[in-house]
């Protein structure tokens, strides 16, 4: 019973068969490095997976559908997907997993992050924002009682933007 599947540098595979979905015992999937995959099928049946790791698929443009059945998912990174439409079809996504604890999103520049304050279980956030999108990171990071540990590029500095996110730290 396969409870570990890690996929690095396999640039010549272009999908992964749906039969993935029946890997029912699996904990941990990272696909790392798989440049030819540009959509994934649904795992809906995971129900064991706890860490799922998806970076450098430069060809992926969607997260697997059904994301919401993955109830056991506590570490969720998405890492140099430069490809994945983001916004709300990748807020959406990520949003159905209130019970994630760890969440990293590099490299992926959100405009709008205001869908991490649902997440209340977040102890880490690793997060890339776009400087419009720092006000909405600032209004949802007090409902974060658990964080521990926040990361944050903005990819430039604004000092005003970089005082909202302090005080919404401190309160």
């Amino acid at each position: 019973m396969l409870q570990h599947l890690s996929l690095y540098n396999l640039g010549c595979l272009v999908e992964l068969p749906s039969s993935i979905s029946l890997l029912t015992n699996l904990r941990l999937l990272t696909l790392d490095r798989c440049d030819g995959i540009t959509d994934l099928p649904s795992m809906c049946k995971m129900w064991s997976l706890e860490v799922l790791c998806i970076c450098y698929c430069y060809a992926l443009q969607n997260l697997p559908p059904r994301m919401d059945a993955l109830t056991a998912l506590r570490t969720l990174e998405l890492t140099y997907l430069e490809n994945l439409e983001n916004g709300e079809s990748l807020s959406s996504s990520i949003l159905e997993h209130t019970a994630v604890t760890e969440l990293t999103l590099t490299e992926i520049w959100l405009a709008d992050a205001s869908f991490i304050e649902l997440m209340t279980s977040l102890r880490k956030l690793t997060i890339c924002v776009h400087v419009a999108g720092i006000l909405t990171l600032a209004c949802a990071l007090p409902a974060l009682r658990l964080l521990q540990y926040l990361e944050l590029n903005t990819g430039m500095s604004s000092k005003d933007k970089i005082i909202n996110i302090c005080c919404s730290l401190k309160a």
